[in-house]
Order: C-alpha cells, then sequence, then structure tokens
C-alpha cells in the first residue's frame, strides 16, 4: 500500500480521534475523551473494532505506553475489551447475570436497563412443529408467527418468537401495537382470556441462522432458550413464547439455597 493510501485509511478509521500535543491535558485522557464520545454519539457502537496501538502511534507520533494507558482506563470502565489474537472492540451493551432460579424476571431485568422491543414481524402461518406440540395444535391450524428483538440503543440483545392461535386472537395484528406491552395483559383485557398458570422449558442451545441474523451474532454461538406455554384455567394451552438469550450478554448462575 502506497504512503498517501496508508495516511488516508489511518485518517478514515480514526476520524473520530483528535490529539493535542500542546494541550495540558495528558494525551492518554485526549484519547480516552475522544473513544467516549465517539460511543456516547453512537460513532462506535458495540462490537465495532478499535484501532491498533500501533496505527494510533503511527497516525499521531505517540508513545506505545500512552495508546495502551487510555486502552486500560476504557477496559476499566467496561467500555472496551481486549481480545488477545484479535484486537480491541467496543462493549457498550452490559452482560447481565442472575440466578437460574431468577430466569422468569429476566425480562424484568433487561427492562430496567432501558432495552425496549421492536416488531420485527407478524404474519399467519399454519405449520410450526415445535410451538404446535406445546399448544396441542393440529397441522394446518391458523396461528399468528411474531417475531421481536430486544434492543439497548442500538444492539439487539434477545429475541422472542410469539406462535398464538387466530381463533382465540381475531385481529391481533390490528391490536398488537406495542412490542413492550406484556402480552399477559393483552390477552387478559383486550381478550378476556382467563390466564391462570404458566410451564416453562429451559436450555442452552447453538443458534441457527435465522436466529443469528435476527441478533446479530455469531452463527452456532451459545444462547439461553426459554419457552413458556401459558394456560387458561382448564389448563388449555393458549400461547406459546420463546425467547432467544445470546450468551454474550447474558450469565445465568446456579445458586444453591441455603437450609
Amino acid at each position: 500500500m502506497s504512503s498517501f493510501y496508508t495516511i488516508f485509511w489511518y485518517n478514515y478509521t480514526m476520524f473520530y480521534l483528535h490529539i493535542n500535543k500542546t494541550s495540558k491535558q495528558p494525551i492518554y485522557q485526549q484519547l480516552v475523551s475522544c473513544i467516549k464520545k465517539a460511543i456516547t454519539d453512537q460513532v462506535l457502537k458495540h462490537d465495532d473494532q478499535l484501532p491498533t496501538d500501533e496505527d494510533i502511534c503511527t497516525q499521531f507520533g505517540i508513545s506505545n505506553i500512552v495508546v495502551k494507558q487510555a486502552y486500560s482506563v476504557l477496559t476499566q470502565e467496561k467500555l472496551i475489551s481486549r481480545i488477545r489474537g484479535k484486537g480491541t472492540y467496543v462493549t457498550t451493551v452490559p452482560k447481565t447475570e442472575m440466578a437460574i432460579s431468577n430466569i422468569k424476571n429476566l425480562e424484568q431485568r433487561f427492562a430496567q436497563m432501558g432495552v425496549l422491543k421492536r416488531l420485527n414481524l407478524i404474519e399467519i402461518i399454519t405449520e410450526h412443529d415445535m410451538a404446535f406440540a406445546y399448544l396441542g395444535l393440529e397441522s394446518g391450524t391458523l396461528v399468528y408467527r411474531i417475531i421481536l428483538t430486544a434492543v439497548y440503543q442500538t444492539t439487539p440483545v434477545y429475541g422472542q418468537e410469539l406462535i398464538l392461535p387466530c381463533s382465540s386472537f381475531p385481529n391481533l395484528d390490528k391490536a398488537f401495537i406495542n412490542p413492550n406491552y406484556p402480552l399477559t395483559l393483552l390477552a387478559k383485557d383486550m381478550y378476556q382470556l382467563p390466564l391462570t398458570s404458566s410451564k416453562h422449558d429451559f436450555s442452552v442451545e447453538n443458534l441457527q441462522s435465522f436466529s443469528s441474523q435476527m441478533l446479530q451474532v455469531e452463527r452456532h454461538e451459545a444462547a439461553y432458550i426459554y419457552r413458556s406455554t401459558y394456560l387458561d384455567q382448564h389448563k388449555k394451552p393458549l400461547f406459546f413464547i420463546q425467547s432467544t438469550y445470546p450468551g454474550r450478554y447474558l450469565k445465568l448462575v446456579y445458586t444453591q439455597e441455603k437450609r
């Protein structure tokens, strides 16, 4: 690569970095401030790769020690992560940790962090092997399929697939206008469905291509899968929800209760 193109590439990839060597502010603090501002302004987003130490040193003619000091501060503040052999990446999405016994409260925990759900898809289908088995439906039954993505700032952190029989939820495509409104309340308030109990299954699986694309993570990455079936007073299944939580954003821990 010629010198001209090398300089242009450095400038293009580091346009958010500005160093003033005559300033009284230490250079490493200037680097920290620039990167923090780029993250706040969403110029840099979760999983974006930062320039290497060598590239910054070459661009600004500064010591490698200064760059390492700046990256060390950002690492301690959990804004970036340094991966040996790969590079330095923005990590603005905090990793949630909770006891597996509290998994029912997981959505509430994410909501408290500011995670909001977005509607990706709503359609009518007649086949879904897993959901139909959970709901006890025959093949060919009309059901609504809804796909939601829960987003922290601009990063998808988990996804949900909802399956609801059209016979129990008529005109749901018109009623389902707020994906952050709890489906259990929608079922009770709008459709007067008597929800009295629920069943839940939990597993750890590798993501398939559709889920990995929706959540913008690597295919086959490990994820927590939480499947819920909601029942009426006669134990009849009313609707099915599958929630998918990539392991990079969630850590479930097993805790032993004290006796």
